[in-house]
C-alpha cells in the first residue's frame, strides 16, 4: 500500500492508501482500519506521491467516513421547529450552509460524497429531515427505505 494520510473517524482511524501493483504505480485508493491491521513489513517498494493529493480536502469530501467518488451538491429540507433548533447546533458537514426559508423550514446545503452513508443517517431522523437534492440521493434514500419495508414483510 501506499499511505497518504490518516483520518480519525467517529468509530475507528482510517489509514488513506493507494492499493499499489507495482512500486511507483498506484491503483484504488481505499480506507484500511488501524486496529485490524496486524502485520507491517517495508517492502522496500517505492511511490510516486501525488502532491496535489491533500488529506484534507479528501476528508471534506466525505460525509462521516464514507465517499462514493462522485461530489454532489446536496440539500436537505427540514419543517419541525424542533428539529431545526437541534440541526443548527450540529455538524453534519464542513461544508454545511443553513439557509431559513420564509416558510420557518429550514435547508441545509454542502458539498459532499457518501450518498449511501447519507442516505442511512438520514433515516435516522425519521423523516424529520429529508434530501432534496440531488436526484441520486432522493432515489438512493427511497430504496433504502423500501427495502427495509419490504425486509419486515418477509
Amino acid at each position: 500500500m501506499c499511505p497518504l494520510g490518516i483520518i480519525d473517524g467517529p468509530n475507528n482511524v482510517y489509514l488513506i492508501a493507494y492499493e499499489c501493483k507495482k512500486s511507483q504505480f498506484c491503483g484504488v485508493l481505499r480506507h484500511y482500519i488501524l486496529s485490524e491491521i496486524s502485520n507491517i513489513s517495508d517492502t522496500q517498494n517505492w511511490f510516486a506521491r501525488d502532491n496535489n493529493f491533500s488529506i484534507k480536502e479528501y476528508a471534506d469530501s466525505m460525509f462521516g467516513i464514507y465517499n462514493d467518488g462522485t461530489i454532489y451538491d446536496v440539500e436537505w429540507l427540514i419543517k419541525k421547529p424542533k428539529t431545526i433548533g437541534i440541526a443548527k447546533k450540529y455538524l453534519f458537514h464542513p461544508s454545511q450552509q443553513f439557509i431559513d426559508n420564509p416558510d420557518g423550514s429550514l435547508i441545509i446545503k454542502m458539498r459532499t460524497g457518501g450518498l449511501q452513508a447519507m442516505s442511512s443517517f438520514l433515516a435516522t431522523w425519521n423523516g424529520d429531515i429529508v434530501p432534496t437534492k440531488p436526484k441520486e440521493l432522493i432515489d438512493n434514500y427511497e430504496k433504502l427505505l423500501k427495502n427495509c419495508l419490504d425486509s419486515i414483510k418477509k
